[in-house]
């Protein structure tokens, strides 16, 4: 699995929230300064790396500013766009980067087109957070700590020769700038509600959920802390599977809360309790995915697994509810009791949503990319 998957899949995340609540794009103003000050940009202008400006961006010394021309501000989102590219010079090798976009927070992330495709390039360090104006549509930070996420560090190192860079902090970062924002239409959740329950419906009494995530990011992530349960979800147990000899938790079981059943349409919304935390510092990942909702449509596209999404350590979720998975029920292997008033389907297939196309899951996971499998049984009053 690439080293660069999983901050992709913060930034992809943070692309789903977005849609989450409606965002407007505006012009911009202002400008955003990075400076080379940290002990790892100071170890890169000791071997002799030298910023360079193009496109409208200009380098003084150490320090280069960008003009911010535009972003899009909204209840879930505060993103700049920036003019101009960062060049960095070492001798006769260089790398670029360009398309720079900072998404702001709780903290900071900034991603370029470096290498051919949007990355995630620089995090901001603990404690961080940005002065955000949604209204005005105004942005400030001053001197804010900014250090190099780990895969876009790799490729800045292969790409001018040097051996080593270090993951502390590059520099700071100095930010005044101004979107015209429209928080028309920005409610928490737009687009995320649960389908309106017909007249037709009956109560689900009972209802369990397992979620196996895909093994490749549980793989990945257990490099770092790993997983955890929280919320009254529980891993049933650490298994071995392909790829590593060491038992691991890929499954979770989350604890019914309600939900209702549609015969007529037969349409199911199932919500759970509980929750699964994914951590790995070192990479930027530090969130919380909490009490799914599953929309389970027996015919036809549109069935889905919405998650309530929480940040730490300066992760810029909010606890916004977005749609994580979309789910193929038809796909599922279905069984139920002799009365009817048990359904199991088992192994419900996942899959990226539509909505990261564009984002920066692309190069990473595309949507309709697999993302693990779910497990349902729901019961209702027999009969129904």
């Amino acid at each position: 699995m690439p080293r660069t998957l999983p901050t992709a899949l913060v930034l992809a995340l943070l692309a789903v929230l977005a849609t989450a609540g409606a965002a407007h794009a505006g012009p911009g103003e202002g400008s955003a300064t990075l400076t080379l000050d940290g002990p790892a940009g100071t170890r890169l202008t000791d071997r002799d790396v030298r910023l360079a400006g193009s496109g409208g961006a200009e380098a003084f010394g150490t320090r280069v500013v960008l003009p911010v021309t535009g972003g899009r501000v909204g209840s879930s989102i505060f993103a700049l766009g920036t003019r101009g590219a960062i060049r960095l010079v070492r001798g006769g090798r260089s790398i670029t980067l360009r398309d720079v976009e900072l998404q702001l927070g709780s903290s900071v992330w900034i991603t370029a087109r470096l290498g051919g495709r949007r990355r995630p390039v620089l995090v901001s360090t603990t404690g961080v957070r940005p002065v955000l104006d949604r209204r005005s549509g105004r942005a400030r930070l001053r001197s804010g700590k900014l250090r190099l996420a780990v895969p876009a560090a790799g490729i800045v190192r292969r790409a001018l020769g040097i051996r080593e860079i270090g993951l502390g902090s590059l520099g700071t970062l100095t930010l005044d700038a101004t979107v015209a924002p429209d928080l028309a239409g920005t409610a928490a959740g737009a687009g995320t509600s649960a389908p309106a329950r017909p007249a037709t419906a009956v109560d689900v009494t009972a209802a369990t959920l397992d979620w196996h995530v895909r093994e490749s990011f549980i793989r990945y992530v257990n490099t770092g802390e790993g997983t955890r349960v929280l919320g009254g979800a529980v891993a049933p147990g650490k298994t071995v599977r392909p790829g590593t000899s060491v038992p691991l938790d890929y499954d979770f079981r989350f604890p019914f809360a309600s939900g209702w059943y549609d015969p007529a349409s037969d349409l199911a919304v199932l919500t759970f309790r509980g929750g699964v935390g994914f951590s790995y510092r070192d990479h930027g990942i530090q969130f919380e995915t909490s009490d799914p909702q599953l929309e389970l449509r027996g015919a036809g596209s549109g069935s889905r697994a919405t998650f309530s999404f929480t940040g730490r350590d300066g992760t810029p979720f909010d606890g916004r509810r977005a749609t994580l998975l979309d789910l193929d029920p038809a796909a599922a292997t279905r069984s139920g009791s002799a009365d009817g008033a048990t359904r199991t389907l088992t192994d419900v297939p996942g899959a990226v949503p539509a909505q990261t196309q564009g984002s920066v899951f692309n190069g990473f996971y595309a949507p309709g990319d697999p993302f693990g499998a779910m497990t349902v049984t729901f019961t209702t009053t027999p009969g129904s």
